[in-house]
C-alpha cells in the first residue's frame, strides 16, 4: 500500500482550475510531495482567480 505521508488539502479553486487544465494536473501528479506543498500553500495565499491561473499555469513549466 502508498504511503502518502502528510497531505496538504487543495484549495477549490487550485482543484477546478486544474480540472481545467490537464496538462498542468498531469505535471502536478509527478512533482514531489514537497513541490506540491509550495504550490498549493502559495495557491491558498492567491486572493483573485488571476493569480490562481499564474500558480496552475506555473506548474505545467515548472522544472
Amino acid at each position: 500500500m502508498a504511503d502518502f505521508g502528510k497531505t496538504v488539502e487543495m484549495p477549490m479553486g487550485m482543484v477546478m482550475l486544474m480540472a481545467e487544465n490537464p496538462a498542468a494536473m498531469s505535471a502536478f501528479g509527478t512533482l514531489s510531495e514537497t513541490e506540491r506543498a509550495k504550490f498549493i500553500n502559495r495557491a491558498k495565499k492567491a486572493r483573485t482567480r488571476d493569480e490562481m491561473m499564474k500558480i496552475v499555469g506555473e506548474i505545467t513549466t515548472y522544472g
